[in-house]
């Protein structure tokens, strides 16, 4: 994979602890970055000045640029402020490839608090390669705990959001949409415009113990928000049930019957509602791509 082009973009605020273990996740890549951009949005604990303290120290990155954003609100969290930042960095990684006039081959997302495998991304460039469809790839989130080794929970015909990488035609076709849950809004573009999106398990990533963050209310909310029909929910809470994730059951059914009965403003674009409503088929049909993905990949390492 050499010559091709990695540009990256890092939502951050207030990440000073994790920021030496993100550089050095940066420069173990086996493949150097083309562009990396990183969004301080408003840090307070003095992530802005250790970047700039030891700017010297990103080795394995071609260009290096920190944005300090000033004009978003100050709450940071989980959703919409989020996709907000993240959106805001997307449009900053446009204006300084105008600038560099060098336009890469991929365009991610790397949060602060995740950390790559040498190989991760060299991984994911195999799997561009092999299947031309491909629009989205990740690889998959793990941590420890009392000494055992987890893997989050997360569908392989899902690319997980703070560690995905676009193929750049397919970002140029489908963009990054910002709004509840702007990864799955941004993946059923995608699809919808004929790209395959998967995450693969040769590309790993450590990142925090999972739960810390977890909204069920919010991701209710954003399943009304989407039009994702009522029988599809109470599929997933059944499965929350099965796992025995009793308050992620509460959450969620509470988010999205309490969106329905506000009359929560929902998803305007067309397209977009036709993915969401159609979620059963689309599911069964993403999982056949993955499992001949799967299947084509054991071929060719056969």
């Amino acid at each position: 994979m050499e010559g091709k082009k990695i540009a990256i973009i890092t939502p951050m605020k207030d990440e000073i602890t994790n920021l030496p273990k993100l550089i050095d996740s940066i420069n173990s890549q086996e493949i150097k970055i083309f562009l990396w951009v990183i969004i301080d949005d408003k840090s307070s604990d003095g992530s802005n000045e250790y970047l700039l303290r030891n700017r010297d120290k990103i080795k394995n990155v071609e260009h290096f640029h920190l944005v300090r954003s000033e004009h978003l609100d100050d709450a940071y969290n989980l959703g919409k402020k989020y996709a907000a930042v993240v959106s805001y960095g997307f449009k900053e990684l446009e204006r300084i490839i105008d600038e560099i006039n060098e336009e890469p081959d991929y365009i991610g997302i790397l949060d602060a608090d995740c950390f790559l495998d040498k190989k991760y991304y060299s991984n994911l460039l195999k799997k561009f390669k092999t299947f031309p469809k491909l629009g989205i790839a990740s690889g998959k989130l793990f941590y420890f705990e009392n000494g055992d080794k987890i893997f989050h929970r997360y569908p392989d015909r899902w690319a997980i959001g703070g560690v995905r990488l676009w193929r750049t035609e397919c970002y140029k076709e489908s963009g990054y949409i910002t709004g509840y849950s702007a990864d799955a809004l941004s993946t059923a573009k995608a699809r919808m415009r004929g790209w395959q999106v998967q995450s693969f398990e040769d590309s790993l990533v450590k990142s925090r113990p999972v739960g810390k963050n977890v909204n069920s209310e919010y991701y209710g909310k954003s399943a009304y928000y989407r039009y994702i029909p009522f029988y599809f929910v109470l599929f997933r809470v059944f499965f929350y049930t099965l796992i025995n994730k009793r308050k992620q059951v509460e959450g969620y059914l509470n988010g999205y019957l309490n969106a329905k009965k506000e009359k929560m403003t929902r998803l305007s674009d067309p397209e977009l509602k036709r993915y969401f409503k159609t979620i059963l088929y689309r599911t069964i049909s993403e999982n056949m791509v993955v499992i001949r993905n799967k299947f084509l990949l054991k071929l060719k390492n056969s």
